[in-house]
C-alpha cells in the first residue's frame, strides 16, 4: 500500500469518527439521510479516480463505519462510560 493510499484511508477513518461524534444522539433516520447525500457526492468524486465499483464499496464502508461508531458511542454514553 502506498503512502498516499494509506493516508487517504486514515483520513476516511478519522472523518468517520468525527462524523459519528457529531451525529451522536440524533435519530438514525436523519443520520442515514445525511450519509446518503454525502455518499452521492463522494461516489461522484471518487469514481473518476478509482472506478465506480470501488468508489461505491468505499462509500458503503465509510457510511457503515460512521453508523457503527455512532451506535458504539451512544451505547457507551448510555452506560455512563463516555
Amino acid at each position: 500500500m502506498t503512502f498516499e493510499v494509506r493516508d487517504f484511508v486514515n483520513i476516511m477513518l478519522d472523518t468517520a469518527e468525527d462524523l459519528a461524534i457529531f451525529e451522536c444522539g440524533k435519530p438514525d433516520n436523519e443520520t442515514l439521510t445525511r450519509l446518503e447525500q454525502l455518499g452521492v457526492t463522494l461516489r461522484g468524486q471518487l469514481a473518476p479516480v478509482v472506478g465506480a465499483d470501488l468508489a461505491g464499496q468505499m462509500v458503503d464502508v465509510f457510511c457503515c463505519s460512521v453508523m457503527g461508531e455512532k451506535h458504539e458511542r451512544e451505547a457507551l454514553a448510555a452506560l455512563g462510560i463516555l
